[in-house]
């Protein structure tokens, strides 16, 4: 079953590319994008361990914060209402 977001892709996208995600995984990301699959992106931020996976919106990991706390507001931004554990 694909999961429900109310953030758009691009926002993902743009979200990596500020905290520096670069090639193999924003070209996988952007393929998925381009194919309309945001389950798909979803598995791949999983797999990262960016994310934990989604009922609504995104869960990220307070360990995942920590490791980039400059970039707090700019996820918040990036992706709106975030719920960190």
């Amino acid at each position: 079953m694909e999961s429900k977001l109310s953030l758009p892709e691009e926002s993902v996208l743009h979200f990596l590319d500020d905290v520096g995600y670069t090639a193999p995984i924003l070209l996988q990301i952007r393929f998925q994008v381009s194919m309309g699959r945001i389950q798909g992106i979803l598995d791949i931020l999983w797999k990262m361990g960016l994310i934990l996976r989604p009922v609504k919106g995104l869960v990220i990991s307070k360990s995942f914060l920590m490791q980039f706390p400059e970039h707090k507001s700019k996820i918040e931004n990036s992706l709106g209402k975030i719920l960190v554990i």
